[in-house]
């Protein structure tokens, strides 16, 4: 079956790549793509078919040895990192060690020792750099094994390097005078410490020696912990240390690490109620974050930290200020784009992250969210922010991506956000509303959108020049709207229900599908410059506002109508939406205030006065009225796409909102997922369709075939003999063949001898006979001489015989009643009965071509006109159809099967009976006399 042929060809190809590319390529970019494309494969191969239980466990043994070789790799990677930033720590701490006589006692801090031993970690720091190249160019797992030798090596160098260098090699742990007495003794031997830092602060320690301890510490090569949680003690700060392995603070009081770099492990910081500043001026790097006991701190301040892989959580007090001017969150530390960026949460009422651009914040006491790399992120909350200005918006957010200002900033009273350009032929799916906010005065838009929703009592100034396709001003508080946005091939624009609003200006619009201007009891004047095309099916309602104007009569048919209003302006726009409008939807156009004059002179004031007033006469269908369904079936290749369009509208897009054709996978249930996607089911809906895709179309035939010899080894029935024995049906005995729902019995009519050709033409006329062409699906044709009897099915039926089965049971006859009758046969869907095998899970239909169904969400026609629907693909497609009209004897019953045709799937509409007519035709239109 072909998915016994896809799940062979992607074990071979699997292990091919994974043997092939364990030998080439093996950067950290190229292995991790390679990983997942296995584990895809691996799913792939498991949701098709399970009897490969060996081929399984082998793919699985391998992925996991490549997962092994991955986390080797980035354990490389990220020890010559951290040896990188040892060595740096090492170099800046011998540049802030004092020189002193050559007599001094640490051996160590003489100008020709210092020099001697800087010089000697410049040569092993360009030794590390040139293993970091390396690395980054090696082609084989063999050169990635030899660059881990030699990181081990220069690990064992920097180690002899700082023994040969007197420096202080024991781990130093302070926990009592006697201990700081001790330390204190080793003068400036503690400036670089090869080893572990633990120091205790108790009450009993002088505060002043511990402290110029401390402030003599410049390096450490493993861990430093500093704990000083007694309130009464004076505590100290690491002056001079520059970096660590890991470090550990929990300290009262402040906490200032002026010179501290980089832990190439975790680095923590625990403070009190005493602490209201931490200051980390030159901090840039380590593996964990860890910051607690701070909602006293009225300042944080972490400026060089640019890039961590990892969420990074700062809770001060409510009223301080967070300084993080030098990260960023769209990369990891290893430079690649982050598919999946961090989050950052931040507890205080000022945040300074200027470049600072991707990932969810939650940062709920921040008075002022001024973020200017920032793309936002779905899920974020600034519950206190009372200006919001956001420049960089991406628009390349799936389907559904939705600023709610409301949601997101509810104390807003100013929002400006831009969202970036794009070049996409329709705007991406990246919609703002305000929700309907109470507190927003002020809302600055630019950029490309797809939907713009404003809305909100208090709003009473919109700016909005960038881009839209569909935008929509209701229920604010706006007195002269002016928003000169250019907006997208068949937008609309909607303004509604602005019981203030005395001016509507929107001088860049155009080629509008939708113009809706309504409930604005006081607008008295619009202006809509470059408007003057309309999209397909485009449609205008302009009622319920205070626009004026005078209709002066010289006879019932020759007149003028006289208005500034600006609709005079709009007379080409509402022409060209009269002929473009969908004839059954109403299209309505009123002087609020309008005052007639007829050819007499007299005046009167007509409310309203139309001046289009457009609707077909509609019939609506009956209770049973059915919609309409078009199916198509394609056979998915992996390589071929297709598209489809309605009314001009792509059902597949890309991220960026440009019509892209889908390729399907050749498995079908990725197909599906492909051709059914979320973002295609909701196109589909906005244009009045409900997509659907199924399996089983076009199933291959299935054979019967019949043997002389009964075989448990080679055949499939319940009766089969356990060792090779002639055929024992007679003449008289009888066959039943079943498929489906329906079965038929004859018998062989012939002697022993040729009983399997007999057998299977009786059968074959036997179905002809009793089921004819309509009242069954399969066509049954015998081969005499073989004993074969092959099953079929059409084409055009869609997935009708989808799993239905195939089988045969013996009966004894009339001389014989006390013997069942032994028949051998094999049924396979294979296409030969040679291929065929003797087990019973390849006796049913299977079809692997799947079904494109496209529903009306309206039942029923009259008056309804079907969306133009054009399915372009390069896969091997055809288009189902039925004749079935829902009224006639075609109707589809238990005994009129119609075996050429899709009936269920393909389905034609009708209105139904009791058709009710629910409007008049209206005919008005005076566009002519603006």
């Amino acid at each position: 079956m072909n998915q016994k042929r896809i799940t062979n060809q992607i074990l071979e190809q699997t292990n091919y790549t994974l043997n092939s590319t364990l030998n080439y390529l093996f950067n950290i970019s190229n292995m991790k793509k390679l990983f997942s494309y296995l584990l895809i494969s691996s799913m792939v191969v498991l949701s098709s078919c399970t009897n490969y239980d060996d081929q399984f466990d082998d793919l699985n043994a391998q992925i996991n040895t490549l997962k092994s070789q991955i986390e080797g790799f980035s354990s490389l990677s990220s020890g010559l990192t951290a040896l990188q930033g040892t060595v740096a720590s090492l170099q800046t701490a011998i540049a802030n060690i004092p020189v002193t006589p050559a007599t001094d006692v640490s051996g160590l801090a003489t100008a020709a020792n210092l020099a001697a031993l800087d010089t000697a970690l410049t040569a092993l720091s360009a030794e590390v750099d040139a293993l970091t190249t390396a690395l980054a160019n090696a082609a084989t797992s063999a050169e990635v094994a030899a660059l881990q030798t030699a990181l081990t090596t220069q690990h064992a160098n920097l180690n002899e390097l700082l023994t040969a260098n007197n420096v202080y090699s024991t781990s130093v742990t302070i926990a009592s005078q006697a201990d700081l007495d001790f330390a204190t003794a080793l003068g400036n031997k503690v400036s670089i410490i090869n080893g572990d830092l633990d120091i205790t602060q108790t009450k009993t320690m002088d505060a002043a020696q511990l402290a110029t301890l401390m402030g003599k510490v410049g390096s450490v090569t493993g861990n430093v912990a500093y704990t000083a949680t007694i309130s009464t003690v004076t505590t100290a700060s690491f002056t001079k240390l520059t970096g660590s392995k890991k470090l550990t603070i929990a300290q009262t009081g402040d906490i200032s690490l002026p010179l501290y770099v980089q832990a190439t492990d975790a680095f923590s910081i625990t403070g009190d109620d005493l602490t209201t500043s931490v200051s980390l001026p030159k901090f840039n790097a380590a593996t964990t974050l860890a910051f607690a006991g701070l909602t006293k701190a009225t300042s944080f301040s972490m400026p060089a930290l640019a890039v961590h892989d990892g969420d990074i959580s700062i809770s001060i007090a409510n009223t301080g200020s967070v300084d993080l001017s030098a990260l960023t969150n769209s990369t990891t530390e290893a430079g690649a784009a982050d598919t999946s960026p961090d989050d950052l949460t931040v507890n205080a009422a000022t945040l300074t992250a200027p470049l600072y651009d991707a990932g969810k914040i939650t940062a709920d006491r921040l008075t002022d969210v001024n973020l200017p790399k920032w793309k936002y992120d779905n899920g974020s909350s600034f519950d206190r922010a009372l200006t919001v200005v956001l420049p960089s918006v991406n628009n390349a957010k799936a389907a559904a991506y939705e600023i709610d200002i409301n949601a997101t900033f509810p104390k807003a009273t100013s929002v400006h956000l831009i969202a970036a350009a794009s070049t996409a032929t329709t705007p991406t799916h990246l919609d703002v509303t305000t929700g309907g906010s109470d507190n927003l005065n002020t809302l600055i838009l630019g950029g490309t959108w797809d939907d713009v929703v404003v809305n909100g009592t208090d709003l009473t100034s919109l700016t909005f020049d960038g881009t839209a396709m569909d935008v929509e001003v209701s229920s604010t508080d706006i007195v002269t709207l002016d928003i000169p946005y250019t907006s997208a091939a068949k937008g609309t624009l909607k303004i509604d229900g602005n019981l203030d609003m005395t001016s509507v200006t929107a001088s860049k619009v155009n080629g509008l599908k939708g113009l809706t201007i309504t409930g604005n009891t006081e607008l008295s004047s619009m202006s809509f410059a470059a408007l003057t095309t309309a999209a397909a099916a485009a449609n205008a309602t302009i009622t319920g506002n205070k626009f004026a104007g005078t209709a002066t009569y010289t006879s019932a048919t020759a007149y003028t109508i006289a208005t500034t209003s600006g609709l005079k302006e709009l007379k080409t726009f509402l022409g060209a939406v009269v002929t473009a409008r969908t004839g059954t939807v109403a299209m309505q156009v009123e002087l609020d205030d309008a005052t007639v004059v007829d050819s007499a002179g007299a005046e009167t004031t007509p409310d309203p006065y139309y001046i289009v007033d457009l609707k077909d006469a509609v019939t609506t269908g009956g209770a049973d009225a059915v919609a309409r369904q078009i199916a198509y079936t394609v056979t998915p290749d992996g390589s071929n796409g297709l598209q489809l369009t309605v009314g001009g509208d792509a059902l597949y897009v890309n991220a960026a909102g440009t019509a892209t054709a889908v390729v399907p996978s050749n498995n079908p249930a990725l197909a599906i997922a492909q051709l059914k996607s979320a973002s295609a089911v909701s196109r589909a809906d906005a244009l009045g369709l409900v997509l659907d895709v199924v399996s089983g179309a076009a199933p291959a035939a299935l054979t019967v075939s019949f043997t002389l010899a009964t075989n448990s080894t080679t055949g499939e029935s319940a009766d089969a003999g356990a060792t090779v024995s002639t055929t024992l049906i007679g003449a008289d005995d009888y066959a039943k063949l079943t498929i489906g729902s329906q079965s038929v019995t004859a018998t062989s009519g012939a002697s022993t001898a040729s009983s399997t050709s007999g057998i299977a033409k009786a059968l074959a006329d036997a179905w002809s006979t009793k089921y004819g062409v309509n009242s069954t699906l399969y066509t049954l044709d015998a081969d005499t001489a073989s004993g074969i009897i092959s099953i079929s099915v059409s084409s055009t039926i869609g997935n009708r015989a989808q799993g239905d089965t195939v089988s045969v049971a013996t009966f004894a006859g009339t001389t014989d009643t006390s013997t069942v009758p032994l028949l051998e046969y094999v049924i396979g869907n294979t296409g030969s009965a040679s291929t065929a095998t003797n087990a019973s899970t390849d006796n049913s239909f299977d079809g692997e071509d799947l079904i494109i169904l496209l529903k009306n969400k309206t039942a029923g026609v009259t008056g309804v006109t079907s969306p133009t629907i054009v399915f372009a693909t390069t896969l091997a497609s055809s288009t189902l159809a039925s004749t079935d009209d829902h009224t006639t004897a075609k109707k589809l019953t238990s005994s009129v099967v119609w075996s050429n045709e899709a009936r269920g799937l393909a389905i034609n509409a009708w209105d139904g009976t009791d058709l009710v007519v629910s409007s008049a035709a209206k005919t008005t239109n005076r566009v002519s006399k603006l």
